[in-house]
């Protein structure tokens, strides 16, 4: 017995299982605390034509002044205001670090990151206390951690954000400052406060280059929190981050990377979504001839690991049911091209005909035990 050809195989293991992938999300909480998450959806849907008005007089918490040098400019005029002869008083390591913050942040046009130009006139061993006084100040005069955002530059770093040195200091500040005006109910998340600089795919991306760092995670567990609080499905999030437009990278795409993140997110949050299948998501999504030729043409990633497995556990149930000899998957897989046995279909198919022999294995092992046990009898 011959085993059909790769492309009837794969024909087959494609089939939908006849289950909705669509999972309808439980009513979206309207309480106080949700408001936020609808508004900055509603902001999010204007894609890249953003009310920037809108984005940055969120930032206006408890009435506190609206982004600007104001307070950071009189930070720094008290402290030269309060020494007699300043030109005479030799200031400290921290007061030189917020001056020259003051310029940068006063140049016109402030276009381009140069943030490390001030670093790189302290000595590195010196950086973290100048950073920790600093924080004091701006504490001591209640900036917000937008305005200190700014200060810093962060703003302008786009996708190597989280590679910025200062970027720790104003976590810590965003941080303190949240506890602090716990009664205004300023947002804890760190999302919540970037994702009026930056899209959710700039940074994603940013969180990409750097995959160990601590504020990264951080910021890519908010964002699924966020979408979860918001009733987002993995189907709602996949057209948000128009991936059907990706093309033949998408395997290799970090926005895919982490929307197979949500999609095992979203699932562990809803057990009763536990036999929808991203196979039968992708169907839904993408054109059958584009999805046949990703999955058996073009290789594997970090990404593809869930479609693989559930591309092998079709395969297996498929060849039990027909009962196909273990010899002749194995014969399909060893006559595979080596370069197709990098794609999904190609690893899944041939790591599911060793479990298949395995499985033939034991099954033979065990009519023979029978048998023999019949014969002794």
């Amino acid at each position: 017995m011959h085993l059909p050809c790769v492309l009837i195989l794969f024909a087959a293991v494609t089939r939908p299982d006849g289950v909705g992938a669509h999972a309808e999300p439980s009513d979206i909480v309207t309480s106080d605390s949700q408001v936020e998450v609808q508004r900055r959806l509603r902001v999010q849907e204007r894609a890249h034509g953003k009310d920037k008005e809108e984005r940055m007089n969120s930032f206006n918490l408890g009435g506190e002044e609206e982004m600007s040098t104001l307070n950071f400019h009189n930070l720094v005029e008290k402290y030269r205001m309060e020494i007699p002869n300043f030109d005479l008083y030799k200031p400290s390591s921290t007061d030189i670090f917020l001056d020259k913050l003051l310029k940068l942040q006063n140049a016109n046009p402030r276009l381009k990151y140069a943030f490390n130009s001030v670093m790189a006139e302290f000595n590195e061993e010196e950086l973290p206390m100048i950073f920790e006084k600093a924080i004091e100040r701006f504490a001591a005069e209640n900036l917000n951690p937008p305005t200190v955002f700014k200060l810093y530059q962060l703003d302008l770093a786009g996708d190597t954000l989280f590679e910025q040195p200062q970027m720790v200091y104003w976590v810590r500040y965003q941080d303190s400052y949240s506890r602090r005006h716990a009664d205004l109910m300023v947002p804890q998340s760190l999302f919540v406060q970037m994702d009026n600089f930056f899209s959710i795919e700039t940074l994603v991306v940013a969180a990409a280059k750097v995959p160990n760092d601590a504020v990264a995670l951080r910021v890519k567990s908010e964002i699924k929190e966020f979408w979860w609080q918001a009733g987002l499905t993995p189907d709602d999030v996949f057209t948000r981050l128009d991936l059907e437009k990706v093309g033949y990278s998408l395997f290799v795409n970090h926005l895919f990377h982490f929307w197979t993140s949500y999609f095992s997110f979203y699932k562990s949050k809803k057990p009763e979504t536990s036999n929808v299948s991203m196979l039968s998501l992708l169907k839904r999504r993408l054109e059958q001839p584009f999805l046949r030729d990703l999955l058996t043409k073009y290789y594997k990633s970090d990404a593809t690991l869930i479609l693989e497995e559930e591309m092998k556990s079709k395969l297996l149930r498929q060849w039990q049911n027909t009962g196909i000899q273990a010899n002749d998957v194995l014969q399909t897989a060893a006559e595979m091209k080596e370069e197709h046995s990098k794609t999904v279909f190609g690893s899944a198919l041939q790591d599911a005909a060793i479990k298949y022999r395995l499985y033939k294995g034991t099954e033979i092992n065990r009519i023979n035990d029978v048998a023999g046990g019949r014969l002794s009898q």
